[in-house]
């Protein structure tokens, strides 16, 4: 397994693996709240046993410490300062990267709280670490996307010709918890998008199976009104390119579900009327896992 920390500022340090601490940093043992996504449980207390309600991802805060060493108090002075100014100043995002055989992801933090320095280790004892070129970090941070992330999927089509026309995308989520699609489409034109429930009606408060093969039709787009279709309902659901109120057109049907996790490849239906000839939709299906390795089909 390699780790290694991209700064704020871009630059590279490699934490663990054949590279550790070859930029003077290395990541010491006991890492916390760097594997698994954290959670709370709901239940509801029976006569005779407890009935479980649901769950809530929470924000992770990761904990863990590296070791800053050099051959030189002045090159630990550096390197100490480098790497300091790598984490950045609250407001700015840094990333641990975990790279297993050919997988690579990447989890996106900033400082919780202040770094604490030259407390953990065995060289400081409350010495001076220049006296030993060495010194440790405790770095306590947080993640707001509390899932581990590879790169995105995209997919494209483009109308060949005439004013209508479909295809089909495979849409997929071979990771462990559930990931929003999100379409662009070209205007004008009329777009119907796949809503499949992926088995979640339930969670939705629809029927069961009622969704299986659900399809949404986009409100009819008028010229200059290419469009972000979100499905994450964390993000606004229509956002046309030149601000018009698209949403306030959908009669309230909207898109409903996420791509519920450990989802094979399935062929979806997309499809579009009064267009022109280069109309185009495109689909970006996000890739989450709730741990740095494995956890995937």
């Amino acid at each position: 397994m390699i780790i290694w920390l991209i700064g704020v500022d871009g630059s590279r340090w490699d934490l663990s693996g054949p590279d550790a601490g070859i930029q003077g940093v290395e990541l010491r043992p006991g890492p916390k709240r760097l594997i698994d996504a954290p959670a709370k449980t709901f239940w509801l207390q029976g006569a005779a046993r407890s009935h479980y309600q649901g769950k809530q991802f929470e924000r992770r805060d990761p904990t863990f410490a590296v070791n800053i060493v050099a051959n030189s108090a002045s090159a630990w002075r550096d390197i100490d300062s480098r790497f300091r100014m790598a984490l950045g100043m609250y407001d700015g995002e840094f990333a641990i990267y975990v790279q297993t055989g050919a997988d690579i992801r990447r989890l996106d933090l900033r400082l919780l709280s202040d770094p604490v320095p030259w407390e953990n280790g065995p060289w400081e004892n409350g010495r001076d670490p220049h006296l030993t070129a060495a010194s440790t970090l405790l770095i306590n941070a947080a993640a707001s996307q509390q899932f581990w992330y590879a790169p995105d999927l995209e997919f494209e089509w483009v109308l060949p010709s005439g004013s209508s026309g479909g295809t089909t995308f495979e849409m997929q989520n071979l990771g462990d918890v559930i990931v929003w699609p999100r379409w662009f489409v070209t205007a004008p034109g009329a777009w119907v998008l796949p809503d499949y429930s992926w088995g979640q009606e339930l969670a939705y408060q629809r029927p069961l199976v009622a969704d299986a093969v659900r399809t949404v039709p986009v409100p009819v787009l008028l010229p200059g009104e290419d469009c972000d279709v979100w499905v994450d309902p964390d993000e606004e659901p229509y956002v046309a390119a030149n601000g018009a109120p698209v949403w306030a057109r959908t009669q309230g049907n909207g898109m409903l579900y996420p791509i519920a996790p450990h989802i094979r490849a399935t062929s979806v239906p997309v499809s579009v009327s009064g267009a022109s000839p280069g109309a185009a939709v495109t689909l970006t299906i996000p890739r989450r896992f709730s741990r740095p390795l494995g956890v995937t089909l």
